[in-house]
């Protein structure tokens, strides 16, 4: 086995066990623990409104 299979592999098995999951929740613990994060919430207050095949609402 070549080791780009070998590599390629093990983080497929990483991304499917979770490892990557629980790797990304620490960083960003502590990231955030320590103040490295601004936290931005954005809302879409706009409402779709369908038409009909007039123009008309």
């Amino acid at each position: 086995m070549t080791w780009r299979k070998g590599a390629h592999n093990r983080l497929r098995k990483w991304a499917a066990d979770g490892t990557w999951e629980r790797v990304f929740t620490a960083l960003l613990a502590q990231a955030d623990a320590e103040g490295d994060l601004d936290w931005v919430v954005a809302v879409d207050s706009g409402r779709g409104v369908e038409r009909g095949t007039d123009g008309e609402l």
